[in-house]
């Protein structure tokens, strides 16, 4: 993962927001750092947090951004490929974020990535993803998937 122990704390799933809450303060990280400090992949803590399902630590730093800064919709954001947060917690099935994040901007169940492609949890997709999601594998294949998912192609589940 990434380099910085605040963008690797974000990848835990344990949801420690004293641990975050600490190194923010220990650090003294500004919104913008926690904006601009990126993995190896380019997520920040925010999008690498959505992705670990640790919701009370998900909600600390988008509240903490949007008080210390001008960015009042953190839960807008998209990554290059327009991928939103609720595009990465419905990647790793992230039922309790999606929910938080459904709830806080409805709009995001609608919001397409640049393929086309929106959130959606493993109960929505095709029997083929539901397998191929519930490995890691699914991470590195995850476009190939999308181009053959059977939701996504819009092609009826009684294709088998």
């Amino acid at each position: 993962y990434g380099e910085s122990a605040l963008v690797l704390c974000a990848y835990d799933e344990s949801d420690r927001v004293d641990i975050v809450r600490a190194l923010i303060e220990g650090a003294e990280y500004s919104a913008s750092d926690i904006l601009e400090d990126r993995d190896t992949e380019g997520l920040n803590a925010i999008f690498a947090d959505a992705s670990s399902g640790a919701l009370n630590v998900l909600k600390y730093l988008i509240g903490f951004v949007e008080k210390h800064s001008n960015e009042n919709d953190v839960i807008l954001s998209k990554t290059e490929e327009g991928k939103t947060l609720a595009h990465f917690a419905a990647d790793r099935m992230r039922k309790e974020v999606l929910e938080w994040l459904y709830e806080k901007q409805p709009q995001l169940q609608q919001t397409k990535d640049l393929n086309g492609v929106k959130p959606m949890v493993f109960e929505t997709h095709c029997p083929i993803c539901f397998e191929e999601r519930k490995s890691r594998a699914w991470q590195k294949k995850r476009s190939e998937y999308q181009l053959t998912c059977l939701v996504v192609t819009g092609t009826a589940f009684d294709a088998y």
